[in-house]
């Protein structure tokens, strides 16, 4: 195998890490050995058995949960002398807990998938398309419910254009001149 393919491989990375974080003791383990498990760990997770992946997260939320409750218990120790350091370990708690919870909801995905319903759209040879599951409104229905953004509270229709200029179509419509303005407008500054 290639040199740039092993190590671009997931398993092979993957036991670079576990071997950088590894506890001490355990540094004999030799790292071919761990890229063979964590390879078949993969195979079988592509093959379906999730076994593996739902131990895994069901052991990290443990363990953030573990991490939660200390942080809480030392942000507690600290409240009456250290507020900074009261602040800083309920932070962190609180990030912990976060990631529990992420990882508690990862695990209830992986355990029960959402269900997907997905309209189909059949599209034939032409100009003709076939919508499979989409209804139809019937005569008197809209599909489209009314704005209620553009009315007012007394059911009047709002204007929120610009004044425009009257045109010849009907000069009755022209828009107020400026004799007919008050001289003080309340709410619009100074005279």
């Amino acid at each position: 195998e290639k040199p740039g393919r092993f190590i671009s491989r997931p398993s092979v990375l993957s036991a670079l890490s576990i071997g950088a974080f590894r506890p001490h003791g355990l540094e004999e383990i030799p790292l071919a050995d761990l890229v063979a498990e964590l390879g078949e760990q993969v195979t079988r997770t592509i093959d379906g058995d999730l076994n593996r992946p739902v131990a895994m997260l069901t052991a990290q939320a443990h363990t953030l949960d573990a991490i939660f409750n200390r942080l809480a218990y030392r942000a507690a120790s600290n409240l009456a002398e250290y507020p900074e350091a009261t602040e800083l370990y309920l932070k962190l708690a609180l990030r912990a807990q976060g990631q529990c919870r992420a990882t508690l909801e990862t695990l209830s995905a992986v355990k029960n998938p959402p269900v997907v319903f997905a309209k189909q759209a059949n599209i034939s040879h032409g100009h003709q398309q076939v919508n499979n599951g989409t209804a139809v409104p019937h005569a008197g229905e809209s599909e489209n419910a009314p704005n209620k953004l553009l009315e007012a509270e007394d059911g009047q229709w709002m204007d929120a254009r610009a004044p425009g200029t009257a045109s010849s179509a009907d000069p009755a419509m022209e828009a107020v001149g400026e004799v007919n303005r008050p001289k003080k407008r309340g709410g619009q500054g100074k005279d």
